[in-house]
C-alpha cells in the first residue's frame, strides 16, 4: 500500500507526517479522518500513532510491509497490512472509501501487535 511505504519512510526520517506534510497526507486519507486526527492533536489526546496502532515502531517496518486485500463492497474496501521486524510488529485492518477520484483511508484498526519481547500485545 503506497500510503504505508510513504508514511513509514517519513517516520524513519524523523518527520511527523500529520504536521509536516498535510498535502501529501490528504491524498491518502479521508477529509473526515484528517479532521478527527487534527482535533485529537489539538486536544492533546493523540497518544499513539493512529496509522501504526503503536506508541513505538521499528525502522525495519518501512522495508517489511505486506498488504493483503481482503474485502470490497461497493465504495468501501478493507485491506490487511502487516509491518514486521524480527520480533516486533503490527497487523492492521485499513478501511478505505472511494472518495473523489481515488481510495482514501477512513479508519485503521489494530488487529494484532507483537511487542519487542516477542509476545502478542493484543
Amino acid at each position: 500500500m503506497k500510503f504505508y511505504r510513504w508514511y513509514m519512510k517519513e517516520l524513519v526520517a524523523g518527520k511527523a507526517p500529520l504536521l509536516d506534510d498535510a498535502r501529501t497526507l490528504d491524498t491518502f486519507i479521508s477529509k473526515g479522518l484528517h479532521r478527527q486526527l487534527t482535533g485529537l492533536m489539538k486536544a492533546g489526546r493523540y497518544e499513539s500513532d493512529y496509522f501504526t496502532g503503536a506508541q513505538d515502531f521499528s525502522d525495519a517496518w518501512a522495508q517489511n510491509i505486506a498488504v493483503q486485500r481482503t474485502d470490497r463492497l461497493g465504495d468501501e474496501a478493507t485491506v490487511v497490512v502487516d509491518m514486521v521486524d524480527v520480533d516486533f510488529g503490527v497487523k492492521l485492518a485499513v478501511l478505505l472509501k472511494h472518495e473523489g477520484s481515488g481510495w482514501k483511508i477512513f479508519k485503521v484498526v489494530n488487529i494484532k501487535q507483537r511487542s519487542p519481547d516477542g509476545h502478542a500485545a493484543n
